[in-house]
């Protein structure tokens, strides 16, 4: 499952939701640019559908504005309707919009079986990260995440890494760091002793979540 933002009117919105549920996406709607790039600073979606048509703002700068949000980190964006100059997307859809269409865009940009490598300057700091060997940076979570954030971004990531069946010896490469630091950071004993080899405080993960169950 992937979470895709929607930014759209309402008749453009309802069609992509569809989809999203037919694929089991999560989606989450905007109509307008205000608070767009602050919920993609928060939620780091997998993919962004913008429409040329909006309640209000222009998509090339709400497009800017998620583009600094998310500080450079490449974030597959499909655009419905006409590319203006300048505009960086991965995929633009010409109007009338079908089902099957939006079905072969998700297949392209975030399903695995039209998977491609990520951009060369996304893949150059990704193997930077993996030679540092820090797991929580790689995968994007902060020190005291839970097992099911933990899970949730290595998810996440591995969408985005696979590459498909043709992928190279550095997408394999990062998959296989993932793989172990999911491993590491999801099981407790093992998650105490990497932190400890970091000079980290001890974080009892299971005590925190039975306090948040309270």
């Amino acid at each position: 499952m992937a979470s895709i933002l929607i930014l759209a009117k309402p008749y453009d919105a309802a069609l992509i939701r569809g989809v999203c549920t037919e694929l089991e996406h999560d989606a989450q709607v905007f109509d307008q640019g205000d608070g767009a790039a602050q919920w993609v600073e928060a939620n780091r979606p997998d993919m962004i559908v913008l429409s040329t048509r909006l309640s209000r703002g222009q998509p090339a700068e709400i497009l800017a504005q998620i583009r600094s949000a998310r500080q450079g980190k490449i974030v597959p964006v499909m655009l419905l309707g006409h590319a203006a100059s300048g505009m960086d997307v991965q995929l633009a859809l010409r109007r009338p919009l079908e089902s099957q269409q939006i079905r072969d865009a998700f297949a392209r940009l975030v399903g695995t079986d039209g998977a491609q490598e990520p951009a060369p300057a996304r893949l150059a700091a990704w193997l930077a990260l993996v030679n540092d060997g820090d797991y929580f940076s790689l995968l994007e979570v902060s020190p005291d995440a839970t097992a099911a954030e933990v899970e949730l971004a290595y998810r996440r990531l591995r969408r985005e890494f696979d590459g498909g069946p043709t992928r190279s010896q550095e997408l394999s490469q990062i998959l296989e760091v993932l793989d172990e630091a999911r491993r590491l950071l999801t099981d407790d004993e093992l998650r105490q002793a990497y932190r400890g080899a970091l000079g980290l405080a001890a974080n009892h993960e299971p005590a925190r979540e039975e306090r948040e169950d309270k």
